[in-house]
């Protein structure tokens, strides 16, 4: 009587164990068929991994109906143009009965592409043995297409920026005073002979090269660019590597972030070729101020000696004419 006791009991276990494993499957069935990213169920036991579940968010994101998926091949939806890297991570985790996740083009029912960002996952029985894979996807079409318009943007700026007959540079001051460039042009190189790597591991680098004289001019115009919060617009020297004396002309526009820092926005020429222009003309002016001096010089000595004879003929024809009045052998005519 007792077994038949501990029968009973031990089939009411049963019995509620196997309702409760119900309502979690239930639960989980639920909760996939509600959810908004794509679920896959392959079999790992056959070799073409045929799909044996997807979930509504699945077939409507595929167009592809539950029947139409069932039994095939996950390999239905991939389009030609997928990136092999992202396939071969794919492969490679089904192969290795392991995690993986790649970036992914598939191809509706309709024809019409759309990225997926995939992640699998093996599921094991009690034996540790793979029997199926999961898969989530997710749409990450417009995530692309923005990442692609701004990696162009980016890709344009930069064309700009490296074909500008200058530097175009991005500083930026901490609340401490500090200053470290966050972009410099490749141009860099070709006016101060320093890739623009070593100014970005040097920030001090900048200040050996500048002219002690100009170090102080242009300091103070960042230091009034900074509380004004207006263009800088600076005429320094620096020293290139090879050790030639360049002029340059920095103009920096900043902007205050929220954090404190001072960003400027900057663009710097080299006007050496403009500056011994004007080298060149102050000479010539000087010069010239030098000839029309001397000329001046000329003009009133001119004047002065016209004057001079002008006072000097009636003088002299007064002394003429008295020589000529004295008596020949006057003692007074010598």
């Amino acid at each position: 009587c007792s077994s038949d006791l501990t029968d009973i009991t031990e089939v009411k276990q049963r019995e509620a164990e196997l309702r409760d494993l119900a309502r979690k499957n239930e639960f989980f069935a639920a909760a996939i068929s509600t959810t908004t990213s794509g679920i896959i169920i392959t079999d790992n036991t056959h070799p073409e991994r045929p799909i044996v579940y997807v979930n509504p968010a699945f077939t409507a994101l595929t167009g592809y109906s539950y029947d139409e998926v069932i039994g095939r091949n996950p390999k239905l939806l991939r389009d030609a143009g997928t990136n092999p890297a992202a396939v071969a991570e794919i492969e490679a985790a089904w192969r290795e009965e392991r995690a993986g996740s790649a970036r992914i083009l598939n191809r509706r029912k309709d024809g019409s592409t759309f990225y997926s960002d995939v992640r699998i996952s093996p599921i094991r029985d009690a034996s540790g043995r793979v029997t199926h894979f999961v898969g989530v996807q997710n749409d990450v079409t417009a995530q692309v297409a923005a990442e692609e318009r701004l990696r162009e943007s980016e890709e344009r700026m930069r064309s700009i920026a490296e074909n500008l007959p200058g530097i175009t540079l991005q500083r930026v001051q901490k609340p401490d005073g500090s200053m470290h460039y966050t972009y410099l042009s490749e141009r860099t190189f070709d006016l101060l002979g320093y890739p623009a790597a070593d100014h970005f591991t040097d920030p001090g680098l900048i200040w050996r090269m500048m002219h002690p004289d100009d170090i102080p001019f242009y300091k103070a115009a960042l230091e009034r660019s900074a509380s004004e919060m207006e263009t800088a617009d600076v005429h320094y020297r620096v020293r290139r590597r090879d050790g030639e004396l360049r002029w340059l002309q920095g103009m920096f526009r900043p902007r205050r972030a929220a954090n404190g820092d001072i960003i400027w926005d900057g663009l710097v020429f080299d006007i050496t070729e403009q500056k011994r222009t004007e080298e060149h003309r102050n000479e010539l002016e000087s010069q010239l101020r030098q000839t029309q001096k001397i000329e001046a010089l000329g003009t009133l000595a001119g004047g002065i000696a016209h004057d001079i004879n002008n006072t000097l003929v009636p003088i002299v024809a007064l002394g003429k004419m008295t020589l000529q009045s004295l008596p020949a052998g006057s003692q007074n005519r010598e």
